[in-house]
């Protein structure tokens, strides 16, 4: 199968809060990308749920969308405060601008610091 992704992932956490209408549980990344982001949580929602995100970003900006759930996994029974769900979520549109420039930022990066081949 071809690979669609216009940037590969990249392994940054940046704090986030989502839920489904209200930003009422918060989380971080594990990894990121143009068309989604892995999120690590200790409540997660199940595959197909809309939520709302809201993505910190190190310049001090924060990023707003709708995602859907592609898949998720709680934490197993009797670690949830030690070990966290994760879920894959879709962006339902275009990622924000910003979100996006920091996507192009940290492509820019890793190109800069692989070795020559």
């Amino acid at each position: 199968m071809a690979e669609k992704r216009i940037f590969g992932r990249f392994k940054r956490r940046l704090p986030l809060r989502f839920g489904k209408g209200s930003l009422d549980v918060r989380g971080n990344t594990g990894n990121i990308s143009a068309t989604g982001l892995l999120v690590q949580a200790n409540r997660v929602f199940g595959k197909g749920s809309i939520l709302t995100i809201e993505i910190s970003l190190p310049q001090g900006i924060v990023c707003s969308s709708e995602v859907e759930v592609a898949w998720s996994r709680e934490a197993p029974p009797g670690t949830q405060g030690i070990v966290l769900g994760s879920m894959g979520v879709r962006f339902m549109g275009a990622p924000p601008e910003a979100y996006y420039a920091f996507l192009v930022e940290c492509d820019r990066l890793e190109t800069r610091n692989k070795p020559p081949a």
